[in-house]
């Protein structure tokens, strides 16, 4: 399978090492590659059971344990990367 290295990067590109480009891809996996990450979670499809998901895999991939209630209250991809690296991400 061929990619276009050309097309138009995503927002989070910049920080695409940090923990904003891997709480992305998190995002995605939970919520579908298509679930914008400037809209809240729960606006995207998220509830609270993919809030957990979403937590899990926060700690699993960044090391971080953030309550659940910060994805559902926090929103954007933006919102909780700033939960994270509040809480030592």
């Amino acid at each position: 399978m061929n990619y276009d290295h050309s097309a138009p990067v995503p927002a989070a590109a910049p920080d695409a090492s940090g923990v904003r480009g891997r709480l992305l891809c998190l995002w995605q996996g939970v919520l579908g590659a298509d679930a914008l990450p400037t809209r809240s979670f729960i606006e995207v499809g998220g509830n609270s059971f993919l809030a957990v998901v979403l937590v899990a895999g926060i700690y699993d991939e960044i090391g971080v344990e953030i309550d659940y209630l910060d994805v559902l209250q926090a929103g954007s991809v933006a919102d909780i990367a700033e939960s994270v690296k509040l809480a030592g991400g």
